[in-house]
């Protein structure tokens, strides 16, 4: 741009020469002078260009260039191999940067850059922190799966139900106090549709670990219910205080009871008095008809 505005500034000085009245000596002269600045800006021209080639890297004509999987994620499948394996190296060493950063975009951040890769693509991560929230529930999850609590056959079905739900809620207590903002994360319009998924599926594996005869239970009791005693627990344990949380473990209990025995307008009942207990002022009962 600098060298163009300098090209113009000549040519508008031509301009004026030529239309002047100055005699052919002065107008020589002029024109000389002139035409030296152009060849000067040319050799400048010329030199950056150089010097901006020079600083290319030089490639060969067989060297095949390795792209960066992250380089481009509106170009690049965000489910190829490649992209999986740098999400899953993102979200481990984000989970140990929540304890410092909680559930929020600086440990994702924080995570990528542990992980090594300088910036987190929005490809990637199209829900920002909502994934680093996930991976701890899909993670837990996998664990209660695979190594979940064993029953002597005279334990009641609301006693196994219970434990498997206590020994899930376990899993958050490193978490414990920031789990308050994963809630939130959860709770946003464009991430309930991922929690509903994910409840389902955690409520799935329950009845499964709990026994045939939890499978039996009306459906119900099984999308509703249950599902109902555990948020609740959840909420009640962001208030424990206990040691490893055995407060929410007897509360667990009693709701695990409670939904196997309520109907629905009592669990309503419930789960508002329950809300409007733990929350406060952010809660307006429901007014009665």
């Amino acid at each position: 741009p600098v060298i163009f505005m300098f090209v113009v500034r000549i040519a508008a000085r031509a301009s004026q020469a030529t239309q002047s009245t100055l005699n052919p000596r002065i107008l020589c002269k002029t024109q000389q002078g002139l035409f030296s600045r152009l060849v000067i800006c040319r050799g400048v021209a010329v030199s950056t260009r150089r010097a901006h080639l020079a600083a290319i890297p030089h490639r060969s004509a067989h060297s095949t260039p390795q792209p960066d999987p992250l380089a481009d994620t509106d170009r690049v499948d965000a489910f190829s191999p490649e992209a999986n394996a740098a999400r899953e190296k993102i979200l481990a060493a984000g989970l140990e940067q929540v304890d410092e950063f909680g559930w929020t975009e600086d440990a994702l951040a924080a995570g990528a850059a542990a992980a090594g890769f300088p910036i987190v693509t929005k490809g990637l991560f199209p829900r920002g922190v909502a994934h680093l929230v996930e991976a701890h529930l899909e993670r837990s999850l996998l664990a209660l799966q695979s190594s979940g609590p064993t029953f002597p056959p005279e334990a009641s079905l609301a006693f196994r139900i219970a434990t498997i739900m206590a020994t899930r809620l376990r899993m958050n207590a490193p978490y414990l106090h920031n789990w308050s903002q994963a809630i939130a994360v959860l709770a946003r319009p464009g991430n309930l549709v991922s929690s509903f998924e994910h409840m389902t599926r955690c409520m799935d594996v329950i009845i499964m670990l709990a026994g045939p005869d939890a499978q039996q239970l009306p459906a119900a009791t099984r999308l509703v219910k249950l599902p109902a005693a555990y948020a609740s627990a959840q909420l009640h344990m962001l208030a424990d205080e206990s040691s490893q949380q055995s407060d929410t473990e007897e509360y667990l209990h009693r709701a695990v009871d409670a939904a196997l025995s309520l109907e629905p307008p009592e669990l309503v009942a419930a789960a508002t008095a329950l809300l409007t207990k733990v929350l406060g002022p952010y809660v307006t009962p429901p007014s009665q008809h």
